[in-house]
């Protein structure tokens, strides 16, 4: 590019020259016709290299320019791209602190917790609760400890309805307390020692919020009505008896049959049963 300007500028100063020499000549008129004829020869060749000149640009020099702007262009973009991937990444990273912290209202402001609540999306099920039992106390360590068991209407309840419908509305449970919520879809299961069916969530005396032990399930993975009915008798009959004579095996055994008929199931059915209503509960 250097050598096509200095060569562009060497033939501009001929032409210069040649138009002064003309001027010269016509002024003087000395030997006009030949030094006229020969001005005019160098002048058109003048004007001849300098458009062929501008007209044949090195393609060479033409791609790197347009080259050299491509990647102007490409690193403006990407350092544009970067700037908004850090961008997005602190934001992610900002969202999903607050939701672990906010997820039962604890550290949210009452305003955060209102538009939470409004936004429930078209379509998902009001989930009411029942409080079945509520208790606390304060442990050795003066921590004030709080347990509640809480009753939901659906099984299949979803991720999204527990955390944006239910879980705000249980926030008003955890104020000064160290918070442990179990859930049951049916009030059979409460009966049973271990039979929460929804798993639980807590809050940590560091004050974060864990819910890894909330279950869920599927539709199609529900147990039916008589199914419950079976595996929590059947857990009643066995948490209860004691196997320790024949008198009390036979007891246990006579109750079991009588179990079987009041449903019509085999002994292998009512087992498959078990072990489905204990998988419902794990």
């Amino acid at each position: 590019m250097t050598i096509f300007v200095i060569l562009f500028l060497v033939l501009f100063l001929v032409f210069i020259v040649q138009i002064i020499k003309l001027l010269f000549l016509a002024i003087k008129k000395k030997e006009l016709s030949k030094e006229v004829k020969k001005a005019q020869i160098v002048f058109l060749c003048s004007v001849f290299v300098l458009i062929l000149a501008g007209m044949t640009v090195p393609e060479n020099v033409k791609n790197a320019t347009k080259k050299e702007e491509e990647l102007k262009k490409k690193a403006k973009e990407d350092k544009e791209a970067k700037k908004k991937a850090e961008k997005d990444k602190k934001q992610v990273e900002s969202a999903k602190k607050k939701e672990n912290n906010c997820v039962l209202g604890i550290f949210c402001e009452d305003k955060t917790n209102e538009k939470k609540l409004q936004k429930e999306k078209i379509g998902e099920r009001n989930i009411n609760y029942e409080v079945l039992r509520d208790g606390s106390y304060v442990n050795k360590n003066g921590v004030h400890k709080r347990t509640i068991d809480i009753l939901i209407p659906y099984c299949d309840i979803t991720k999204k309805e527990m955390t944006n419908n239910l879980l705000p509305k249980l926030a008003q449970y955890a104020k000064n307390y160290s918070l442990w919520i179990r859930f049951y879809c049916d009030r059979r299961f409460y009966k049973l020692y271990d039979g929460a069916t929804n798993g639980s969530v807590s809050l940590r005396e560091d004050g974060t919020i864990s819910t890894d032990s909330l279950k869920f399930h599927k539709t199609n993975e529900l147990m039916t009505d008589k199914e419950i009915s079976i595996y929590t008798e059947y857990q009643k009959l066995t948490g209860t008896s004691k196997n320790s004579t024949d008198e009390e095996k036979r007891k246990f055994e006579e109750e079991e049959r009588n179990l079987l008929k009041k449903y019509n199931i085999t002994e292998e059915e009512l087992m498959e049963i078990n072990s489905k209503g204990f998988s419902f509960t794990l």
